[in-house]
């Protein structure tokens, strides 16, 4: 388990920003499939959202990336699949990922 912490300082003075937090954090609890991070809980701690979420140890494929000085064909068809599987079932239930990107593909170890 992974626990993340996001500082919401500006966000608080506004109502309409912390009502948005909150309904993402509950679509995202709402999305169950083995290619997405569980987010299990999101609370308030003083001015700082918590987020308590499936750990991902592997690292990012930004770095895999990186480390292998690009990817195989085997390797890049194997990671398009899992990340558009993920994203069909996303789609599925009206949720867009409006922030995809190699930084935000994390592995397991």
């Amino acid at each position: 388990m992974a626990i993340k912490y996001i500082d919401l300082q500006e966000n608080l003075k506004q109502a309409n920003k912390i009502e948005q937090i909150y309904k993402e954090a509950k679509v995202l609890m709402g999305l169950t499939h083995r290619n997405i991070i569980r987010l299990y809980s999101a609370f308030l701690v003083n001015t700082d959202i918590c987020l308590v979420m499936e750990y991902a140890d592997g690292g990012e494929l930004v770095d895999f990336v990186r480390e292998k000085d690009g990817l195989s064909e085997i390797d890049a068809r194997n990671i398009i699949k899992q990340v558009t599987l993920a994203m069909q079932m996303c789609h599925g239930k009206g949720v867009i990922h409006r922030d995809l990107k190699l930084e935000n593909v994390m592995f397991e170890s």
